[in-house]
């Protein structure tokens, strides 16, 4: 399905490495202050910028698990990283209160 195990691995590898790009963007953007944050993509709307960059961190988890287990059911691969996702965006919302001028502990 993925052109080989080897393929399948390399794929994998890749996946799983953005993925942990990913975090890590979100983390450090998390860790800047309010002064120091770049301009929002979407000024009045907050909320669409996260979720944007949460759809992303979604779809790169979902695609990081299906190519990891190929024989995963698409319910139980959505829940997977869907809950990947929701418990790095509470880990991340309990790390910008560590971050000056920066609240956190938003649903």
């Amino acid at each position: 399905m993925f052109g080989g195990p080897v393929r399948r691995l390399l794929l994998a590898f890749f996946l799983w490495a953005a993925l942990f790009v990913w975090a890590g963007a979100i983390l450090w953007l998390s860790s800047l202050g309010a002064e120091e944050l770049p301009p929002a993509a979407f000024v009045a709307w907050d909320k669409l910028n996260h979720f944007v960059a949460f759809a992303a961190g979604g779809w790169l988890a979902a695609s990081a698990v299906r190519v990891s287990i190929p024989s995963r059911r698409i319910g139980a691969l959505l829940l997977t990283a869907a809950l990947v996702v929701a418990c790095f965006g509470a880990f991340d919302e309990m790390f910008q209160l560590l971050s000056p001028g920066r609240s956190g502990a938003d649903l």
